[in-house]
Parts: C-alpha cells; structure tokens; sequence
C-alpha cells in the first residue's frame, strides 16, 4: 500500500502482522535522482548530498534525510519512530511505535531504499488508523495515510 510519495522517492506499508499484543509494520522505502540519463557523477552527487543529510543538520533539528515514521490510533494516541525507547520490561506507560530490527538503507545503481520493521503497542482501538510519513530530503511532506484498523480484528497470529 503507498502510504506516501514525491516526484522521487515513495514509501510503501507492505504488510503488517497481527499479534496478541501488537502490530508489525513491514515498511520500504526508495528515492531515484530526478534526472534518469545525466552523468554519473550527477546522479552520485545527488545521492551523497541526499544520504548526508542524515549526518548533518542543526543542533535540536533532525536531518533531512531521516525517513520519519508515525501512527495516530484512533482515541487521538500518537507515537513517532522519533521517540527514544529502549524495549520495555514491564509495560509502557503509552503507545510505543518502535523499531525493532534496525532500518536497513541500501544504495545501488543511485537508488537508495530503506527497509523498517516497526512495533505498534498495544493493540490499537476499532476505527481507522493513520500512518504519518515524512521525508524532506526526497520531497515528501507530512503525509497521512488512513488504513482501516477494524479489518485486522479476530486476525491475530
């Protein structure tokens, strides 16, 4: 499912898991340079200044380069890739939307994709839930994305 996309880059939910106690998000991510038949050194510049954009950026903001990942659950609960937590021992006291494999960036022949497996916690209420996407360094703006919540009731794994 495109969850969000640019003239460059799109994301993509492929699928997600239905557990007891939560969901797995499986989502790719992939950005082309803009300019299919330029010269390499173009296309590799545009790459490099892109993927350096995760390394460099202002004290207190975030690189520009940085896929950014959110839900919003039905009752109004938020939660973002963007916040710290360490897997919990004991059960946290909000919504977790955490990564739990490491993102996976890969660049070959100028493309660069990204892969995420993200945890949602707890389960979330009936209704619609959104996917929030962002990826300034490609072109994407904040992006809300609604899937229908009620079809993964009854389908845990």
């Amino acid at each position: 499912m495109l969850v969000a996309s640019s003239d460059v880059a799109e994301v993509v939910l492929n699928k997600i898991g239905v557990y007891a106690d939560g969901y797995l998000f499986d989502v790719g991510a992939v950005a082309r340079p803009p300019f299919a038949h330029s010269d390499e050194e173009s296309r590799r510049k545009w790459r490099i200044d892109r993927m350096d954009s995760l390394r460099k950026n202002e004290p207190g903001s975030l690189p520009e380069g940085l896929l950014r990942l959110g839900v919003q659950l039905p009752d109004g609960r938020k939660a973002t890739t963007l916040d710290y937590v360490i897997a919990p021992i004991d059960q946290p006291p909000g919504v977790v939307f955490m990564e739990i494999a490491g993102a996976g960036y890969l660049i070959k022949d100028n493309v660069i994709s990204v892969r995420h497996s993200l945890w949602l916690w707890p389960i979330p209420p009936p209704g619609g839930l959104d996917i929030v996407t962002e990826w300034p360094a490609f072109g994407i703006p904040t992006t809300r994305t609604n899937i229908d919540g009620d079809r993964f009731i009854g389908s845990v794994w």
